[in-house]
């Protein structure tokens, strides 16, 4: 991946596509003291710069600034199909008011997003 965002264009003969990757980290990023199994801020050493002082604003950051991005090329797009893809799952990316606001002023035709890390462990019961 060329960055934290960032998008393609692809050309195929008889269309376009663009596909804009928004970084939605801040969606796990929290101030020390939360759930330290979902917590990419946690820990006290300096990881690239990061530590439990510069990581919440810096993933923060990066949502705001892959934001930009998206207006940006969805404001100058020509592309028949534009696909908007995230890590997190649709119910908490599609409901963050500057995506939607982007959504109705400038539309995308699909918003493709990642997965839930979820582990049920029980007794299978089958009729």
């Amino acid at each position: 991946m060329p960055g934290q965002y960032f998008s393609n264009r692809i050309r195929y003969k008889d269309f376009t596509v663009e596909v804009y990757n928004l970084d939605t980290n801040f969606m796990d990023a929290f101030p020390p003291g939360g759930d330290p199994n979902h917590n990419i801020c946690q820990g006290g050493a300096d990881c690239w710069g990061l530590n439990v002082n510069t990581c919440v604003h810096h993933f923060q950051d990066a949502w705001a600034k892959s934001l930009d991005m998206l207006e940006d090329r969805l404001r100058n797009s020509t592309a028949e199909w534009r696909i908007v893809n995230t890590h997190f799952p649709g119910y908490g990316v599609a409901h963050q008011p500057r995506l939607k606001e982007l959504h109705t002023k400038y539309g995308f035709d699909l918003l493709f997003t990642g997965h839930a890390h979820i582990q049920q462990i029980g007794e299978v019961v089958s009729s």
